[in-house]
């Protein structure tokens, strides 16, 4: 069977066509409609692009967001963190915690919630 882009797809690269961005870096059947739309979107505003077929939607989202906010990615940009522990980590940052006490995919999400909490409860 041989795989074509579908319609949202189609409809991203041809946005980034009328845009003027180099359509790819994300026209690739690996992608999802809503990859290739972060993808446009960030080559729009200039932006780094994140999506790495290693993610998933979410997670990339979690990535998307530190970057935004100017936080250090590099913390978490990891697979092996799901998107909840990404988040624990994002919020640390922008809260401006030393979050190497539970940036640690062995923690879950609860876990780093409490050791975030905690730290939070220091400052």
């Amino acid at each position: 069977m041989i795989k074509e882009f579908n319609e949202l797809q189609i409809e991203e690269i041809n946005l980034g066509k009328s845009h003027n961005v180099d359509v790819s870096v994300y026209a690739k059947l690996e992608f999802t409609a809503l990859q290739m739309k972060d993808i446009r979107e960030s080559l729009e505003q200039g932006k780094a692009v994140t999506e790495k077929l290693e993610f998933n939607e979410k997670q990339q989202t979690e990535i998307r967001r530190g970057l935004d906010h100017n936080v250090d990615v590099n913390l978490y940009n990891n697979p092996k963190f799901n998107e909840e522990q990404m988040r624990e980590i994002r919020l640390g940052l922008e809260a401006g915690l030393d979050v190497s006490s539970y940036a640690d995919h062995k923690f879950d999400v609860y876990q780093m919630r409490e050791i975030k909490q905690k730290l939070l409860q220091q400052n």
